[in-house]
Parts: C-alpha cells; structure tokens; sequence
C-alpha cells in the first residue's frame, strides 16, 4: 500500500532522548555492579592463594610420614614465597635448621646445605604477602616449620594479606596437621 501524496509518514524508531535513557541506565547498573565484580576477582586471588598454603601444609604432613624424613615449610615474607623443603635423614634440632641455609641458597655450595633438596615452591601472587606467622622460630622475615616423620610440627598460624588490607588466618594444629581457616 502506498502513501498518498502529501501524507506524513509515521517511522518508529528511538528518539534521542529514549537513547540517552537507556545509555544512563544501563552505565548506572554497570556502575552499582562493577566495584562488586572487582572486590569479588580481589577476593578470589586471596582464595586462591589460602588454598596453596594449605594444601602445601598438608602435603608436607604427607611427605614427611611417607618419606619417614623431615620436612620443613618456610614462610618468606620478603620474596613472596611458600616452599617445603626435604632435611637430610637424620633428625635435626631446630637450632642446627636454622644455621642451615635453605634450598634456594644452594647454588652457594655451602657444605651444610648437603641433603637439602626443594620439594615444592609456590611464589605468591604479587598483591600477597606473608603478614604475619605466629609460634615458628623466624630469622630475618622467613619463618620455618618442620614436619617430623610421624607428622608432628609446631602449632602455629599464618595470615596472608591482600593489597586491599583483607586477611586470611590460617591455624595448623601441630599434632594432627588440621588446618582451620579464619578471617579477621
């Protein structure tokens, strides 16, 4: 059917004024919705990383009955890092640990460094830091904890920390190896 001559034609289409609505609209929900988004990615990285620190904890329980040997897990602030290491067979006291350099020092060829072997490293994303463990012995900002062969180790707890200031508490029970999680 055609228009006669002289007759308006009626087009539907979006006004301006109905597009600029929408644009607003949906920029505000965009708007409500993304600092959610961000705070739930944030949040995910910290997950992530709570879980590497305990499965690594449990892992090092494992090694060291299975292998009949002592491990030990250091915490090191400064680089980051969560590695377990393998002791040399025989027992060690603490003290003798701690003058031992550990794994990633190897490569000065220290001779009491012999039978230290690295099992796992995990490096920590950059946005999280070891920030604080309590009930380990520390030197410089690297905490330790050994693993005895019947799965035995010192109580202690560690708090991992986002770049947001968010925690995440870990307590290891040093006679059956659970791990509780916490927040604070």
């Amino acid at each position: 059917m055609t228009n006669p001559p002289g007759a308006r034609v009626h087009r539907k289409a979006f006004t301006l004024l109905e597009v600029l609505l929408v644009i607003l609209v949906i920029g505000i929900v965009v708007g409500a919705i993304l600092p959610m988004a961000l705070d739930s990615v944030e949040g995910a990285r910290l997950r992530a990383a709570t879980r590497e620190v305990i499965a690594l904890n449990k892992y090092a329980r494992n090694r060291a009955m299975l292998d009949r040997r002592q491990v030990a897990i250091l915490y090191d602030r400064d680089q980051g890092l969560v590695e377990l290491i393998q002791l040399p067979p025989q027992e060690m006291e603490m003290g003798a640990f701690l003058d031992t350099p550990s794994a990633r020092m190897l490569e000065d060829a220290d001779p009491r460094a012999e039978g230290i072997t690295t099992i796992r490293r995990r490096q920590l994303p950059d946005f999280i830091t070891v920030h604080t463990v309590t009930g380990l012995e520390q030197v410089d900002q690297t905490w330790y904890a050994i693993y005895h062969s019947n799965g035995m180790t010192d109580p202690h707890s560690v708090t991992l920390r986002d770049n947001r200031g968010d925690t995440t508490r870990l307590k290891i029970n040093g006679i059956t190896g659970d791990v509780t999680l916490g927040t604070r």
